[in-house]
């Protein structure tokens, strides 16, 4: 019954944007589709082998732009099996974005009941997840799937850290697979869980525990943040090598005290606003399900336990984070990889969540409204209801307030072609145009007498044909070097030489040159890539082995 309710939450939820047009923002949509496509056309022109390219050559500008080594898009993935069934981009995109809502309201339930919460609260607690202002922004208005994705995962990161400060600190391996999957969702969002896991950690000074059990627990979880990062040393490692290559990236640096929102709206409003021009952030309030949530909070304070009145603590400052009343501009240097605090709200609607499920067992448990069953069945409709009415009233807000609203045909055109490169080198700026262009006589103008053919591109591969009257020394490509990348003329390797704008010079001879610019994994990206596949095979088979031992335990003490 309960996953039939989601599932048909899941449907309502998208299904106004089956028709009206494809509600297009432009920014965060088109880089995460063109970021997926680029997968997509592997696989699709060429087999599975081609599913994870390192750069971009069908999307992006085409010309080898490395985002795949910067963003990881890995939960994303499904999206390319939706679409080679369904083949319209925005129709598998609205499919993969039913599923996703679909597991954001399983994920809160299981941990709502995992924390012996009862059916009903459960439910509640999902639901107000799932309509939480941070979900309906994010889905709606910035149309950005991977920031929403990972409210499915925090719930599996939180009941790591539960099992490891109040449980079965034996299962910390939990924690570690929570935290992974936020890896590979959204960096940011890693971040902020990141600094949400301390603040729970400290919690285990306030515990009952002698000293002996507190330090093996801290231990226990330090074990799980250093098992996370050798799951993810395959691309964090990496990660970190091409960020002090590039120096500093393209990405707009955003004043965070102007994105704070305040206090007022924080707590009232959440409808997108028509005008784009304005801080879109003051539309990002806890929505009136948040509000409903701190009203149960409210109500059953007086018999929320410890643990729970904590959580507590923390909604009260990871809402002072969202807000302007945190001095941003004191932590602008330190904290400008977040561009917008309101992000914050993605740790504020979780805890919404759990306090709000646990508020609501509490009333219904002490009778603290007449009949209960009743109540709880009543509320289960009642908060439905009020969130499909805003998330179907949202879309068509969206779709006649001014937005660009395009055809699914147009939508197909423009999904690869987002030219927004965020961790383009800052000195690669004044050629950035030229890169678009794919021409490397325009590229290297002094130089008379160069002739190019046809520009070919593959996976992680770019091809020129060029023909020169003479032996040249250097010439400059429409390619940013990046470490791992090789360059071939005539299928010989030839050394590549950088520029001031990391452009890519090498030698050619006279008459025909085939160059072909390729992407090979770099020696940190194979050592790294094999020490995660080293953990994970021993963490699977470690958490198996425990799994067969606990079993044979209980077999030997059931026939006793």
């Amino acid at each position: 019954m309960v996953m039939m309710l989601f599932g048909l939450l899941s449907i309502l939820i998208v299904l106004p944007y089956f028709h009206g047009g494809v509600v297009y923002n432009q920014f965060d949509l088109q880089f995460h589709i063109s970021s997926i496509q680029e997968n997509y056309l592997n696989v699709k022109n060429g087999n599975w082998t081609h599913i994870l390219p390192d750069i971009n050559t069908k999307t992006f500008g085409n010309f080898g732009y490395p985002n795949s080594l910067f963003y990881p898009i890995f939960t994303f993935l499904p999206e390319i099996f939706i679409h080679l069934i369904f083949k319209s981009a925005w129709i598998s995109y609205l499919i993969f974005a039913i599923i996703a809502n679909f597991l954001i309201l399983l994920s809160m339930f299981i941990l709502c009941r995992k924390l012996s919460i009862s059916m009903i609260p459960s439910i509640i607690g999902s639901l107000i997840y799932e309509f939480s202002g941070f979900n309906q922004i994010w889905q709606f208005n910035n149309e950005d799937i991977s920031q929403v994705m990972v409210l499915i995962f925090l719930p599996i990161a939180f009941y790591g850290v539960y099992q490891i400060i109040l449980g079965n600190y034996k299962k910390w391996y939990i924690l570690s697979i929570g935290m992974f999957l936020i890896c590979m969702t959204h960096l940011v969002s890693l971040v902020m869980v990141s600094m949400f896991v301390l603040f729970l950690a400290l919690y285990v000074l306030f515990t009952n525990f002698n000293l002996r059990e507190k330090v093996v627990r801290i231990i226990t979880l330090i074990i799980s943040a250093v098992v996370t990062l050798l799951l993810s040393a395959f691309f964090l490692v990496p990660l970190l090598f091409n960020m002090h290559y590039v120096g500093n990236i393209s990405v707009f640096v955003i004043q965070l005290d102007k994105f704070a929102i305040n206090l007022q709206n924080f707590f009232f409003n959440y409808l997108p606003n028509n005008n784009l021009e304005t801080n879109w952030t003051q539309l990002s309030g806890i929505g009136i399900l948040g509000l409903v949530a701190i009203a149960l909070i409210c109500v059953a304070w007086k018999h929320l336990s410890r643990e729970y009145r904590y959580l507590v603590l923390g909604l009260i400052i990871f809402s002072l984070l969202t807000t302007n009343l945190f001095p941003w501009n004191l932590f602008q240097n330190v904290m400008q990889f977040l561009q917008f605090p309101i992000r914050f709200m993605l740790i504020v609607s979780f805890l919404l969540a759990i306090l709000g499920a646990k508020s609501t067992q509490i009333v219904l448990e002490n009778n603290l409204l007449s009949s209960s069953k009743n109540f709880g069945i009543f509320f289960v409709i009642l908060i439905s209801s009020i969130g499909i009415i805003f998330t179907t009233s949202t879309t068509e807000y969206l779709k006649h307030s001014g937005r660009q609203v395009l055809s699914t045909e147009e939508f197909e055109k423009v999904s690869p072609e987002w030219d927004t490169l965020d961790y383009l080198p800052q000195v690669s700026q004044p050629i950035r145009d030229d890169l678009f262009k794919h021409s490397i006589p325009k590229m290297n103008t002094k130089q008379k007498g160069l002739k190019q053919g046809e520009y070919l591109t593959s996976y992680d591969q770019v091809s020129y044909q060029l023909r020169s009257n003479k032996d040249l020394s250097s010439i400059r490509l429409p390619n940013i070097y990046y470490p791992g990348f090789h360059a071939y003329v005539n299928n010989k390797e030839v050394p590549i030489k950088v520029d001031k704008n990391k452009a890519i010079n090498i030698p050619v001879r006279k008459g025909i040159n085939n160059i072909d610019i390729v992407y090979k994994k770099t020696i940190t990206q194979i050592v790294t890539l094999w020490i995660s596949i080293i953990i994970w095979i021993v963490l699977i088979g470690w958490i198996v082995y425990k799994k067969l031992f606990n079993r044979k335990i209980k077999h030997k003490k059931l026939y006793k």
